[in-house]
């Protein structure tokens, strides 16, 4: 499934963030190792290349 638009109103954006605020947030107190910044840098990289830039 390709994603066609990824524009969202603050309203949408607030919502998001509260949702997964704190202890909500499924990475809430565990380490992030140099090793993981790495690998999500480059999947996110690579998923918004791929998406056409309006």
């Amino acid at each position: 499934m390709e994603r066609k638009n990824r524009r969202m109103s603050d309203e949408t954006k607030r919502k998001i963030s509260q949702a997964l605020m704190g202890v909500k947030n499924p990475r809430y107190g565990k380490p992030v190792t140099d090793q993981t910044r790495e690998k999500i840098s480059k999947a996110m990289k690579d998923y918004w290349s791929k998406i056409p830039q309006y």
